[in-house]
This record gives structure tokens, sequence and C-alpha cells, in this order.
């Protein structure tokens, strides 16, 4: 099955298109050029209000996508969804990160999956890995090239592979505390 719209404006381009058998999705987004969302049958997708997704954007959906309302996901990123990927409201995505709530189980012949949870306002820096089964809290910062194994918890900053806290801040992934640097 395939769908496309493409509203053309002044400042943007709007795009949704979605290929896959049968899946749901509600809601739109502001869809960049070159991105590509699959939802198989069974798969769902819930889009909040005012997301952008800039180009080269992959999304994979076998489970569940939940995005809450202003929403940035950088270029060229990646979301696979298994079984759950929930980001919450006021999430920044930078370039190149990719999500991932399944990975392959230790024998290789199959997929362990558990879901990734992103809360609101959380900031996950370009390059970035965020994998099965982590919650990122509200207000935490991912580092740039981070590897994230292990829940983060909310205003924490984190970087590293293996991330590891590098600051603990209550002002940490807000307008203030990037004012304040």
């Amino acid at each position: 099955m395939s769908r496309a719209g493409r509203h053309v404006g002044r400042r943007a381009r709007w795009m949704w298109a979605v290929t896959g058998s049968a899946g749901e999705v509600t809601g739109r987004c502001e869809l960049g050029p070159r991105s590509h969302v699959s939802v198989t049958a069974g798969g769902m997708v819930r889009l909040g209000r005012r997301i952008v997704v800039a180009s080269d954007f992959e999304a994979y959906v076998q489970g569940e996508l939940v995005v809450g309302d202003d929403v940035y996901i950088g270029r060229w990123c990646l979301l696979s969804a298994f079984e759950s990927i929930r980001i919450g409201s006021r999430v920044r995505l930078g370039e190149r990160v990719s999500i991932h709530d399944e990975n392959h189980s230790s024998t290789g012949d199959d997929y362990v999956a558990a879901p990734v949870i992103i809360e609101d306002g959380a900031w996950i820096g370009a390059g970035a890995i965020v994998l099965p089964g982590v919650r990122i809290g509200e207000g935490a910062v991912v580092g740039a090239g981070s590897v994230v194994t292990r829940s983060v918890e909310p205003f924490t900053v984190v970087a590293g592979a293996p991330a590891r806290p590098v600051a603990t801040d209550a002002h940490a992934g807000t307008d203030t505390d990037v004012a304040r640097r």
C-alpha cells in the first residue's frame, strides 16, 4: 500500500509518504525530501502536532511509533520500531541519530526487542545511537556520538560509548541551559 500527498508552500514542503501493508497512521508532519516511512501489517504510527522531520529520514515500524508535539528530527535519522518507540513532546534529535528497539540475539539467529522511551524535553546529539530497553528521562541530554545502552535519569547529561553521566543539571535540555553555555 502506498499513500502520498504533497503541499508546496512558500516556506515548507509538506509531504506524507507511507509504504507497507495495513498499518495504521494517525496525524501528519512536515517530512523532508528523500524520507521514507514503512509501516507493516499491525504496525501503528501516532503523530502529535508540529513535528518537523528533516531530509533523508528512515523509519521502519512493525510495532508502534508514537511521537509527541513540537518534535524536531534531524537529517539522516533512523527509527526502527519492532516493538515500541515513544518520543515525548519538545524532543530534539540531531543529525544521524539512530534509535532501535531491537537488536540481534546473542546467537544472532533472532531478534530481541524492548521498548525505547524518550521523555519530554530530551535532546539527543548528532550521531548518537539509542539501543533497546532504554528510557531517556525528561530534560536529559545525550552527547553527540554517544551509544546509549542504559537508561538516563531526568535532567542528566550523558556522553561516550557507552554513554555515562557527565553532569546533572536541573536545567539540562532547556533553552536556559543553552543560553548559559
